[in-house]
């Protein structure tokens, strides 16, 4: 077994529908040495439009067969992709310049149309709502030539950059309005690394882009496996018949610690756990001074040790160490149980009452934790547990909870992402409300001077840990089960799974189940 390495469990949000298998060409018997098998996805997608699904899960598959305009490196910094440089000029526009060798899976050169096309449907109602919101800064996109294109934004807009790198996935204006949006996701390309051959229900197998840009993937071929249940990854694992489970829970650790083929990876996310307040509601967590009881009565450390298994790391608001903007100078509350007391007593409810919580579906044991402490300081909670995508609905759309337990990622790599949603009173997920925000929220989203803007972020921070919006609770640290014979694989920041360097010495056997239909 190689050392373990420390180094979060993305956010799973990918939805099944039972479609019939697909085939889209050949897949032809693969040397030896030349697949990669990954348990990531937990069902069947319900479309191969990129743009109709929201979710980190979901991004590592589609970014497989598309492409986005802007990447990141292990480090989490912005990287070149499909555009080989940016800048920006005066009267808010960004220039981008496509690379001169890029092409599409089918050959075609991917053109300064295809991006304006992409874009624009990025923003229409094509796309869910909430890529539409990251950019509605964005007023049109101009085609200069073939290969270089304008951004023409409301504003400044300094994070463009940072939102290209996530949800930039270009598609190929010319085929898909040929065949139509029906037609064309049924057997759809992009200018991935990897061109997608077969789909059913059991998993997805995906080919190597031989003319890919950035040289030719060194695995042949990659096999999704759609596998629910994260005991049967780890059997699968375990046998052989996988080499990466990624998000794997820390209760499962010891065991791939313990086998003699199999090692951990650990890698802090882009994730944290968090609870948020409705502070605006009258009753008693529209009081801070009951927030800031519950944030010194809340043991962090002991939720990480016996809940995460150790795998987490406190943070002080909601921005982490990686994010540009990040306070290093802010602490988290202390564990003060005496402090705690005399505050709730302060406020006038030293005799404890009663909440109703909401809580997404996988951060049950930690809320059934932090309320377990809270019931020793007098607090009765009602918790209510939903899938993740019905727990977002249920907090936005009505006012029946106090308290929201849940773990948001940031893609943006930005501090404020999850400071603008959580601060801002016109935000669906904020419940918060403060005279200096909106002032604050207008000048970050201007600012273009990277030390005012982060003095400006750092205030928000400021007011985010005086005021408590939102008790931060730990950043997640992601666990992968990696096969010891795989070669070149590395967790990033972002959870995306970047598979153009890993080789795995894998006989060519295909699983049962993967049989598809044959698209005429």
């Amino acid at each position: 077994m190689r050392p373990i390495v420390f180094m979060p469990r993305c956010c799973c949000l990918f939805l099944a529908l039972c479609l019939p298998g697909l085939l889209l060409g050949e897949a032809g018997a693969s040397p030896s040495g030349d697949e990669i098998r990954i348990a990531h996805m937990t069902s069947q997608p319900e479309t191969l439009d990129p743009f109709k699904v929201y979710g980190t899960e979901s991004q590592s598959f589609y970014r497989q067969i598309y492409d986005t305009l802007i990447s990141r490196d292990e480090k989490g910094q912005l990287t070149p992709a499909l555009a080989l440089r940016w800048e920006h000029r005066p009267g808010n526009v960004w220039r981008l310049h496509l690379r001169p060798d890029a092409v599409f899976q089918n050959g075609r050169a991917v053109s300064a149309r295809d991006v304006k096309f992409s874009l624009d449907r990025l923003t229409s109602s094509a796309s869910v709502r909430s890529r539409r919101r990251d950019f509605a800064f964005m007023r049109r996109v101009g085609v200069v030539n073939e290969k270089t294109i304008d951004i023409h934004s409301n504003g400044p807009a300094p994070t463009l950059p940072a939102r290209l790198a996530q949800f930039s996935m270009v598609l190929p204006e010319r085929e898909l309005r040929e065949k139509g949006e029906k037609a064309f996701f049924e057997a759809p390309f992009g200018a991935g690394p990897f061109r997608l051959v077969r789909l059913d229900r059991e998993g997805a197998v995906l080919e190597r882009h031989e003319s890919y840009y950035l040289g030719k993937p060194a695995a042949r071929r990659i096999r999704f496996l759609f596998i629910e249940d994260t005991r049967e990854r780890l059997k699968k694992l375990f046998a052989g018949e996988l080499d990466i489970v990624p998000n794997i829970q820390p209760a499962f650790a010891p065991q791939i610690v313990a086998h003699p083929a199999v090692s951990v990876l650990k890698k802090p996310a882009l994730q944290f756990t968090y609870i948020l307040f409705d502070t605006l509601t009258p009753g008693p967590l529209s009081d801070v001074r009951v927030r800031r009881a519950l944030a010194h009565w809340t043991d962090v450390d002991a939720l990480i040790r016996y809940v995460a298994h150790g795998n987490g790391r406190r943070i002080a608001t909601f921005v982490m160490p990686e994010e540009f903007g990040f306070h290093p100078e802010l602490r988290p509350y202390a564990f003060r149980p005496d402090l705690a007391k005399w505050l709730l007593t302060e406020s006038g409810y030293g005799g404890g009452f009663e909440i109703s919580a909401l809580a997404s579906d996988e951060m049950e044991r930690l809320a059934r934790a932090v309320i377990q402490q809270w019931g020793y300081l007098g607090i009765k909670v009602r918790l209510k547990v939903a899938a993740r995508s019905e727990a977002i609905r249920l907090w936005t759309r009505s006012r029946e909870y106090q308290a929201y337990f849940f773990a948001p990622t940031n893609l943006l790599f930005d501090a404020s992402y999850h400071l603008t949603s959580k601060l801002d009173p016109s935000h669906p997920v904020s419940r918060f409300s403060h005279p200096q925000v909106g002032k604050l929220i207008q000048d970050v989203e201007r600012e273009t001077d990277s030390d005012r803007r982060r003095e400006l972020l750092y205030r928000m921070q400021e007011i985010a840990l005086q005021e408590l919006p939102a008790l931060a609770l730990y950043q997640v640290v992601n666990i992968y089960g990696v096969s010891d014979r795989l070669k070149g694989f590395q967790g990033y920041p972002d959870t995306i799974l970047r598979l153009q360097q890993v080789v795995s010495p894998r006989p060519p056997e295909a699983p049962a189940g993967l049989g598809g239909r044959r698209i005429p």
